[in-house]
């Protein structure tokens, strides 16, 4: 078979095998992109052939990472040496940019050069669409010896839907990205070899995106009832307002305890409840009742506190204890004048109460000395 004669853009091929057939190209001789240097004199050497803005530069002298400034000149600190955090917005290997980036947790004692392994998820079009990223950049203390290690962990809700597994190779070594279903973020060796450590190796770059599985939990609504009685209070002069039942509902998805409290301190409920009230009852006629001594007969003017005047006239020709009758003339604001006519029979026993029924007579005795009370329901005396 010919040997492929062609060549990578801005980087030369190299054999990889003897036919050739799987040609590959340092990433030292790629233009951009990640590469590792000894030193910082050699990443300053970097030629200007395979400088690009944005670019990173591990430096294994100083377990650093460090990004190109625009001016294609400057390298700025962007990773060190096992701080736990770094710069989390330094490394963007993914599109997107919903949410914040969150850190994957307690990280394993062995990872340095860490720069924020983290995800974040854009749920903002759940649920036809639900989307976690997962990036970060590290590498491995020299001292550690293994085929796995585990990164850290996804919690619920940011997890695959079923096991993510994504190719990697680092220092040559083949491996995979896994993220369980249980959110362990994990590197496993693909042969079996021990994970590269950083210690003349380049260090570790995650890039991953999946479908998490989502689970929005039931909603509990918790709920209180406040409930006590108003009356009417604009009811014009001479009318008194019903009294109402008035409730309200409140309702918390936080606990019962914030539903009471929320019942219990409402500051709108009074006025709700009274102009609920004002809304809902009615208005009746206040009862108003007369007292009358009868001293011989005589006439008697009552004038009410709301204005409204009840004049009671007795027969002149009555005698002292005999049957007569006795003329009421009651008028009553708007009403008009309503004659009322009442008989008196010391001797008819049958003919002690009545109703007040307009132009017809009732028997009712009323003696010397007794009192008589005229209500707006019945008239009585004793």
């Amino acid at each position: 078979m010919s040997k492929n004669t062609g060549t990578l853009v801005a980087a030369p091929i190299r054999p990889n095998d003897s036919a050739d057939q799987y040609p590959a190209a340092y990433q030292s001789e790629i233009k951009g992109g990640h590469h590792t240097r000894a030193t910082i004199a050699d990443r300053d050497a970097i030629g200007a052939w395979l400088r690009e803005a944005g670019m990173y530069c591990y430096v294994i002298a100083d377990q650093s990472t460090y990004r190109l400034k625009n001016d294609l000149v400057t390298w700025e600190l962007v990773g060190g040496n096992g701080d736990g955090e770094g710069d989390n917005d330094a490394v963007q290997l993914i599109s997107g940019n919903f949410g914040v980036w969150t850190k994957l947790g307690a990280y394993h004692a062995a990872i340095v050069d860490q720069m924020g392994l983290s995800f974040k998820t854009d749920l903002s079009s759940f649920p036809t669409r639900a989307i976690t990223y997962v990036q970060g950049q590290f590498a491995l203390d020299a001292a550690f010896a293994g085929t796995t290690i585990t990164l850290g962990t996804i919690p619920a809700n940011n997890r695959p839907k079923a096991q993510l597994k994504k190719y990697l190779i680092t220092g040559n070594i083949e491996m995979f990205l896994v993220i369980e279903t249980t959110g362990a973020v994990k590197i496993v060796s693909k042969d079996g070899f021990n994970l590269p450590v950083n210690n003349g190796a380049e260090p570790y770059y995650l890039d991953a995106f999946y479908n998490p599985d989502v689970t929005l939990g039931e909603i509990v609504t918790y709920t209180a009832i406040r409930s006590a009685d108003f009356t009417r209070n604009d009811c014009g002069v001479g009318y008194a307002g019903t009294v109402v039942s008035f409730s309200k509902t409140y309702q918390s998805t936080t606990d019962q305890a914030t539903a009471d409290n929320m019942a219990a301190n409402d500051p709108a409920f009074d006025n709700d409840g009274q102009a609920y009230a004002n809304s809902t009852g009615s208005c009746t006629i206040v009862p108003t009742s007369f007292i009358i001594t009868n001293f011989y007969s005589k006439p008697v003017k009552v004038t009410l506190a709301n204005g409204q005047v009840y004049s009671v006239n007795y027969n002149q020709s009555r005698t002292f204890n005999a049957p007569g009758v006795t003329r009421f003339e009651v008028n009553i604001g708007n009403i008009g004048e309503t004659e009322n006519w009442w008989l008196y029979d010391p001797s008819d026993s049958t003919m002690q109460n009545g109703t007040i029924t307009s132009g017809i007579p009732i028997q009712i005795p009323i003696y010397n000395g007794q009192t008589f009370v005229l209500s707006a329901n019945e008239p009585f005396y004793y």
